[in-house]
């Protein structure tokens, strides 16, 4: 369940409102009466229930960009990740930001399409932290165009 902690700037007369969500918390915009109507009022919702203490994530992709951010999140919000990649440079990169700031990671270097090595990362994942709570499949390729000309 979804619980919130309503920060206002300052009092408004909400007509309508229109709500987007962005990782874990939600952001609104309302706009404000006749007279400011040109205006919006920034409500944010300051997300307080998801913790993620004690929990257990896999982030394949980890490395960096989404799979980066992500893995970032996921420790800020408590939980203990495992950055899987295929370049263990990344990896090892945003593992060893995490543990710096406090966190805990465990950089792998995996290739999804190869079965034992994802067979690998879970029993690491096992072996290091005692379970899995969360698998994030962010690892990505690119097909190569003749496979759409063949297949299309």
């Amino acid at each position: 369940m979804f619980h919130a902690k309503l920060t206002l700037f300052k009092p408004v007369n909400v007509i309508k409102f229109f709500s987007y969500y962005l990782g874990l918390a939600t952001v609104m915009i309302a706009p404000l009466d006749k007279m400011e109507r040109a205006k919006t009022q920034l409500i944010m919702f300051q997300e307080s229930s998801m913790k993620l203490e004690g929990q257990v994530a896999i982030v394949t992709g980890g490395g960096s960009g989404i799979g980066e951010s992500t893995a970032k999140l996921f420790v800020n919000q408590g939980a203990s990740v495992v950055i899987a990649d295929t370049d263990y440079k990344n990896a090892k990169r945003v593992s060893d930001l995490i543990r710096k700031s406090g966190g805990k990671s465990l950089p792998l270097n995996v290739d999804v399409t190869i079965w034992t090595q994802v067979e690998a990362m879970l029993q690491s994942t096992l072996t290091e932290f005692g379970g899995l709570d969360i698998l994030v499949n962010l690892a990505g390729r690119q097909v190569p165009h003749s496979f759409f000309r063949e297949c299309y």
